[in-house]
């Protein structure tokens, strides 16, 4: 590999970096994984973290009556990938180890996409910047709000001016997460496993002639696609469809080829359906899926995306003879194969998170993009006066546009730091309970506390699992467990009839804050909410587009109906408060309360 691309690999993982560097020289216990500050990662890697403990299939991460019961409800192949890194956490901890994984993954990506990247424009500038583009995820929507951020760092007045004509101020520019291939697991890990299986399917579309063999190893690495994230899996498999259905009409042996290596895919797929098959016919399922956000009805969805997209796949349609006809196949079909997903329920009924196909398609957007900037900047090459060719040309072009993107992407991660720099650690007192957790007690041994952030974070910074499970987070229990769980929890602890109706009522507590203040904040809100796991148990809306609209916008509020049938339950639970799973220590800042019925024979721990 030359130098080139040594030296921009080790320029986008510094820009990666940045955040971790200032937390580290600048914070005290910096945790950019603690469930305030990511309630997603903290989740994930919880999970992964069961593999690293000995257990191949990542089961329910939190409540320990559901440990090895061999059905899981999240992706079979990641924690198995990611967990050689959790290995490390004894000598490293939890938090190194997940960016030392972030930084392997991101390292993997940039070398296949610049694989990709030389293989279709055989150009190694542009394909340097083709990688950086795609892991940074500047080049699209992005790009146009960092844009705007450096304007206001220039002239604050011009950049409000200019988002005055489209209604928004970004002058103070809400960023509230990170660049998306900090996500270690989705998409950075499973992006990986998209990328080797698109390499090997534009080459099959190359290829006339193939092995059955040849064929069967493609199978096998298509079927990591089912494995590790459903949505990647049902983009790719119609993106190969709809290849094989066009192929069929101008070229029937790579459509056979396509339909005989997807026979192979489906095959070694077996054992994801059949611990599907596990767990839908267990009675964790129904419950489960009740917290999943899930749109049902037979409807098309219209989006206002879709304008863009069509312009930016017409205009590359249009220049399509300029790349490789396997090329113009793929990213064509691809892009539509995302389309595809987002209307889903058309055919399905209904659609599990459907906004997770809409970063898909982004993904296809993103190859057109660069393909365009690439046909732009080497058709200039020919017009530009040869005076002026020897320092302006495709190649001093694409550098300028890397180094435009490594810039505003560092900017990025900044303001990302700025923003969210105050919930990116753990108190002192809370490091404290998990390191004595970790040094005193029993690995198997069972947590109760009312603090959700301490709930969440037990099963990744400490290695227990709690009594109290959220339903937002990474457990199977049921419903009526986890509202029992939660309801035993505040009585054991205490909480009279008006401070539970009092949680009910201001559950989230999102009505005072302004719709970006709302944004900034989400994940923190949202690990705020004491009856968090009660609120996921109520998720029943299901019109068409309440996801793609966004959690934020949902109504957080009970209504009276919902908190007088609540309180009624706790009423006759506190004053008879029975444990009934297992329960060794409590963590709180109330004192558990005795009653004549219940006895405790267990250690307290005050934080």
């Amino acid at each position: 590999m030359k130098k080139s691309v040594i030296f921009s690999l080790c320029m986008l993982l510094l820009v990666f970096s940045i955040p971790h560097l200032l937390g580290y020289t600048t914070l005290e216990n910096y945790a950019p994984c603690n469930t305030v500050a990511n309630h997603d990662c903290v989740g994930q890697n919880a999970a992964i973290k069961e593999v690293a403990e000995g257990n191949i299939i990542a089961e329910d991460s939190q409540l320990y009556e559901n440990k090895n019961i061999n059905i899981s409800p999240i992706s079979l192949l990641n924690p198995i990938l990611y967990a050689p890194f959790f290995l490390l956490i004894p000598l490293i901890g939890p938090n190194l180890a997940i960016i030392l994984a972030k930084t392997f993954f991101i390292t993997i990506n940039f070398i296949l996409l610049f694989m990709l990247g030389n293989m279709i424009f055989r150009n190694e500038r542009f394909s340097i910047l083709f990688s950086i583009a795609m892991v940074t995820q500047m080049i699209y929507k992005d790009l146009v709000l960092m844009i705007f951020y450096l304007i206001s760092l220039i002239s604050a007045p011009l950049s409000e001016n200019l988002l005055g004509l489209i209604g928004r101020n970004l002058s103070n520019i809400t960023i509230h997460s990170p660049l998306i291939f900090e996500r270690v697991t989705r998409p950075n890990l499973t992006f990986i496993l998209l990328m080797i299986s698109s390499i090997l399917l534009i080459k099959l579309l190359n290829t006339r002639e193939h092995t059955l063999k040849t064929k069967a190893l493609i199978g096998l690495t298509w079927s990591s696609l089912f494995y590790s994230y459903f949505y990647n899996f049902v983009v790719f498999f119609i993106t190969v469809a709809f290849l094989a259905t066009f192929y069929l009409v101008k070229e029937r042996q790579i459509a056979y080829n396509l339909i005989q290596t997807t026979f192979f895919a489906t095959l070694f797929s077996i054992p994801f359906w059949l611990n599907y098959l596990n767990f839908k016919n267990s009675n964790f399922y129904v419950d489960y899926m009740t917290r999943v956000a899930v749109e049902q009805g037979h409807f098309i969805r219209i989006l206002g995306d879709y304008i863009p997209w069509a312009i930016i796949l017409t205009t590359f349609l249009i220049f399509s003879k300029n790349f490789k006809k396997e090329w113009v196949y793929f990213v064509t079909a691809f892009t539509l194969a995302g389309i595809a997903g987002l209307n889903l329920q058309i055919i399905t009924g209904f659609n599990p998170e459907p906004d997770h196909f809409s970063r898909l398609v982004v993904f296809g957007i993103e190859f057109i993009f660069l393909s365009l900037i690439y046909l732009i900047a080497t058709k200039a090459d020919s017009k530009i006066p040869k005076t002026l060719h020897k320092y302006i040309n495709s190649k001093t072009i694409f550098t300028t546009i890397i180094i435009f993107l490594l810039i505003t992407s560092a900017a990025w991660q900044l303001k990302y730091f700025e923003n969210k720099k105050d919930i990116l650690t753990i108190p002192n007192e809370e490091q404290e309970i998990y390191n004595w957790f970790k040094e005193n007690v029993d690995e198997t041994s069972v947590i109760m506390t009312d603090s959700l952030v301490i709930n969440k974070n037990i099963p990744l910074y400490s290695t227990h699992d709690v009594y109290l499970g959220g339903g937002s987070g990474f457990t199977i229990g049921k419903i009526s467990e986890l509202v029992d769980r939660s309801f035993t929890t505040f009585a054991i602890l205490g909480y009279s009839e008006e401070e539970f109706e009092n949680e009910l009522i201001n559950e989230l507590h999102t009505t005072d804050l302004s719709k970006d203040e709302l944004i900034l904040r989400a994940h923190e809100i949202e690990d705020k909410g004491i009856l968090n796991h009660i609120f996921y148990g109520r998720l029943t809306e299901r019109e068409p587009g309440i996801i793609i609209n966004g959690y934020i916008d949902r109504d957080h509020t009970f209504s009276q109906e919902e908190i007088n049938n609540h309180v009624i339950k706790y009423k006759q639970i506190k004053n008879n408060p029975t444990i009934n799973y297992k329960l060794d220590y409590i963590v709180s800042e109330r004192s558990p309360t005795e009653t004549n019925q219940l006895h405790f024979d267990l250690s307290y721990i005050s934080n």
